[in-house]
């Protein structure tokens, strides 16, 4: 219907147009015949004019000129007094001065003249036309009628003509219309499925015309061309929208209102939400963080940056206004870790400083006793250079021991991946420490005995289960014991290594294997320990994929548990 509707409303605007033009050619014609009409009409009485002129020369009697020519109009014949002639019309006959006639007063003036009067008698229009004739006036008169009835008879043609023209016009425009419509009409249906679809409309516009064809080609490329950028303007969101969800850091972006337009998971981790639809909602309403809000309102128009703790973690919190948009970015970045390694940082070189700043400072006073005079006493000088390299080889030991954590840390010493026998590693341990051990009656026993073969960096084997021995050295009693054992357990071995000295306490016992860390100075034989040798065991452990867990009574003695698992066979 609507279809229907449209068609004829179309159709109609195209016909207007040429009803229009037809009425103004009509009208224009109708126009230019009623002037040729009256101009003939002037032509023919200037005819008989002059044919009245030709009958007078020749002798006619006015009585016969007005007989012979009374067919055309009512002919009258006065002098330039006003004295009738002759006439065939009865009004001019029975009007006494014929001189106040208004076409016989424009006639004296100009020679011709013309008026129209109403005859009551024959209730009709009289059309007069007066013309001088050598010292006579001509008065013809003719009713209006007559020229009305050839004015009526010439428009009934022009009418008739009209009528057919717009008739014909109407046709033909038609049959014009609807041939050219049609395609359109294959166009517009092409283009409203396309729309509709959101895809190339299965229609044929190959018999369209050549330029209605190339506008549909255009539209058909026009339309692949939005279509391929909404797809990969879909793509781009969905590919920043996953980004920003699959993101480490909180991500939150709101609105001048503070409503929420986009968070991601972490976001929502950080605050435990467990809502998937927040849009719209508040942020205050959602993360009741004071201290997150007041950080909000405060970065109106500048890039605001600050800590924040949430539930025992310390967040980067960063707030991006978005300027026009009228808007903010929120980061919130988990920096626990961070400041917990520069807390270590700060504490390790605090360490380090001390560490180093001790032996140096013993070397440097007693290098200023000896230049002072003690060097002049043999006894005295000896004693001191004595202190002096005992000093400098805990600093050299110090240095080393940095050294070799710091390779081990960075993953520079080499993982060779040989077989290791853990017995023979032990006997040499053994044998290594044995003159040490006697020195305070302390008994070294190895207790593992059979082969148990571990695949990983010798060496760094030797190191951990050297450290472990010697630290049993240092802290046992006099008379003690220091014993290595192993047992078979899932997927590893556990070797042991155990003294009976001094023990470990509580509060100790967790710390120890940080770096520079040292038990009670007063409980220990070697007070001079640089507090590295147990986190260097840490180390290699993990990188043989093993641990190590301490077991300890005061006054009683320790063991360290070293839990190695068995490795297949690889080629690094």
């Amino acid at each position: 219907m609507k279809k229907k509707l449209w068609k004829r409303r179309l159709f109609i605007s195209f016909l207007i147009p040429v009803f229009i033009l037809v009425v103004s050619f009509m009208t224009i014609l109708g126009i230019i015949s009623f002037r040729a009409y009256n101009n003939q009409l002037n032509n023919d009485m200037k005819s008989i004019v002059s044919l009245i002129d030709n009958d007078k020369r020749t002798g006619l009697v006015n009585e016969d000129i007005i007989v012979k020519y009374d067919v055309i109009g009512k002919i009258s014949l006065i002098d330039e007094k006003g004295k009738l002639i002759a006439s065939s019309d009865n009004e001019i006959k029975n009007e006494k001065n014929l001189l106040r006639r208004e076409e016989v007063k424009e006639v004296l003036r100009q020679e011709q003249g013309s008026s129209l009067r109403y005859d009551g008698a024959n209730r009709e229009y009289i059309f007069y036309k007066a013309y001088m004739l050598s010292n006579e006036i001509i008065i013809i008169s003719i009713p209006i009628i007559t020229t009305a009835e050839m004015i009526i008879a010439v428009f009934s043609y022009i009418l008739l003509a009209f009528l057919l023209t717009i008739g014909i016009a109407a046709i033909l425009s038609y049959f014009f219309f609807n041939r050219n419509i049609k395609p359109m009409m294959i166009l517009e249906k092409y283009i409203r499925r396309t729309y509709k679809q959101k895809s190339i409309a299965e229609v044929d516009i190959q018999s369209l015309p050549k330029e209605l064809k190339k506008i549909a080609d255009i539209f058909k490329m026009t339309t692949k061309s939005l279509k391929e950028s909404a797809a990969n303007e879909e793509e781009q969101k969905l590919y920043l929208f996953s980004t920003i969800d699959t993101m480490e850091d909180g991500f939150i972006a709101i609105d001048e209102l503070n409503n929420i337009r986009l968070i991601n998971k972490s976001a929502k981790k950080i605050f435990e939400l467990d809502s998937d639809d927040m849009f719209g909602s508040n942020l205050m309403v959602q993360t009741q963080n004071f201290k997150l809000i007041d950080a909000v309102n405060e970065s109106e128009e500048k890039l605001t940056t600050r800590n924040i703790v949430i539930e025992d973690k310390t967040y980067k919190l960063t707030i991006y206004p978005l300027g026009q948009q009228k808007g903010k970015l929120i980061t919130l970045n988990d920096i626990t870790k961070l400041n917990q390694l520069e807390n270590m940082r700060k504490e390790f070189v605090s360490n380090v400083s001390h560490e180093l700043k001790t032996p140096l400072t013993a070397i440097r006073g007693f290098v200023e006793t000896l230049k002072d005079g003690a060097i002049d006493d043999p006894n005295t000088a000896g004693k001191f250079l004595k202190i002096i390299d005992i000093e400098s080889q805990r600093l050299e030991k110090l240095i080393s021991d940095l050294l070799e954590l710091s390779s081990i840390e960075s993953n520079k010493t080499s993982r060779l991946n040989v077989d290791i026998d853990i017995r023979t590693v032990a006997d040499s341990a053994v044998e290594a420490y044995k003159v040490t051990a006697a020195k305070r009656n302390i008994k070294l026993v190895n207790n593992i005995e059979t082969n148990h073969i571990i695949k990983g960096n010798l060496e760094l084997f030797k190191a951990m289960l050297y450290n472990l021995v010697s630290n049993a050295i240092k802290y046992n009693l006099d008379n003690g014991t220091v014993s290595i054992s192993i047992k078979e357990v899932a997927d590893g071995v556990l070797l042991n290594v155990t003294d009976t000295g001094i023990g470990i306490s509580n509060d100790d016992i967790y710390r120890i294997f940080e770096r520079f860390y040292k038990v009670d100075k007063s409980r220990s034989y070697d007070p001079e320990s640089t507090g590295l040798g147990l986190s260097i065991v840490k180390h290699i452990l993990d990188l043989f994929d093993g641990d190590i867990s301490v077991d300890s009574i005061l006054g009683e003695g320790t063991t360290f548990k070293v839990y190695l698992p068995k490795k297949e066979d690889k080629n690094e």
